[in-house]
């Protein structure tokens, strides 16, 4: 009986050698790489682009960043077709401030899918894979809107890839790799927040 329990043993521990190969890409649904965001749409913020993404099931999505001033932000959005960013100045009480990252670079991609989960999806805009390989959260790394997807896939302009924004992130053209990085969100109560890592 010892000596079928150390076979069995031995049998499961080659399995899991087997199974994964050198190739294999495991990555878990959410980065560990650090965002912050909140906007409280309760209070008068009237980013019409970054709401019409935050609509259920709407397979809307939009890219965010910030730049910062010395009473608030402004926040550029852009949805797939618009010819440029919007901006919408965001004044701060400073006792009200919330600490920002929008991400490796300051770009985000946000917008809710009708497939899979029909969840939220917050990704960052830095292509996972041209980061990993050279180390650097760079604007030639940062993913748009494919022209011909209307809105629901981005391409990286240096590999190449395209992610699937309707499917989690996925590469859904181009060199096999990691799908586009995804951070913890949520959209209650009129109030939309990152948080990531938990």
């Amino acid at each position: 009986m010892k000596t079928r329990t150390t076979i069995l043993t031995i049998l499961a521990a080659a399995m899991l050698f087997i199974g994964c190969s050198k190739d294999a890409i495991v990555q878990s649904e959410y980065s560990n790489n650090e965002a912050r965001y909140v906007m409280d749409f309760n209070y008068g913020h009237t980013s019409s682009r970054l709401f019409a993404a935050l609509s259920p099931n709407s397979n809307t999505f939009c890219i965010i960043s910030q730049s910062s001033s010395n009473i608030g932000y402004t926040l550029n959005s852009r949805l797939y077709g618009d010819e440029e960013e919007h901006h919408e100045h965001i004044i701060e009480e400073i006792l009200t401030r919330q600490s920002r990252l929008m991400g490796l670079n300051n770009g985000l991609i946000v917008g809710y899918s009708s497939l899979q989960d029909g969840g939220l999806y917050v990704f960052d805009q830095i292509c996972p894979n041209c980061y990993q390989q050279n180390g650097l959260a760079s604007m030639k790394y940062m993913v748009d809107f494919d022209s011909e997807s209307a809105g629901t896939q981005v391409v990286c302009p240096t590999c190449k890839r395209y992610y699937g924004l309707l499917n989690g992130g996925v590469v859904v053209k181009g060199e096999s790799g990691q799908k586009l990085y995804r951070y913890r969100a949520n959209f209650t109560s009129n109030v939309f927040r990152i948080s990531n890592p938990y």
